[in-house]
């Protein structure tokens, strides 16, 4: 029993060290992680206040609200039909533009 235990121990030892050393490994790359997506959403938050307060102190949120403003209605479609082709019986692919 004494000789079992002189060769389990150092195993279980060097075993634990690996465990050990695994897990800090992973808790380090989970904390990169979660740093570094609380990072990029504060950074989106600061651009996106940042991007607000500059449209409302240039007065021109108006212009930039409907870019479609100016066009008529036939091109605010989003399926436009081609004009000039014959109705096929076969189904057909509709441009989009």
């Amino acid at each position: 029993m004494k000789n079992k235990m002189k060769l389990i121990i150092p195993r279980l030892i060097g075993l634990t060290a690996i465990v050990g050393l695994a897990s800090i490994i992973i808790s380090a790359l989970f904390k990169l992680l979660f740093f570094g997506t609380i990072l990029l959403a504060l950074g989106m938050l600061f651009t996106w206040i940042i991007r607000s307060w500059k449209k409302e102190s240039s007065g021109s949120e108006l212009m930039h609200e409907d870019p479609y403003l100016g066009m008529h209605s036939q091109q605010r479609q989003a399926v436009v039909p081609v004009v000039g082709f014959k109705k096929s019986a076969k189904p057909s692919i509709i441009p989009i533009y």
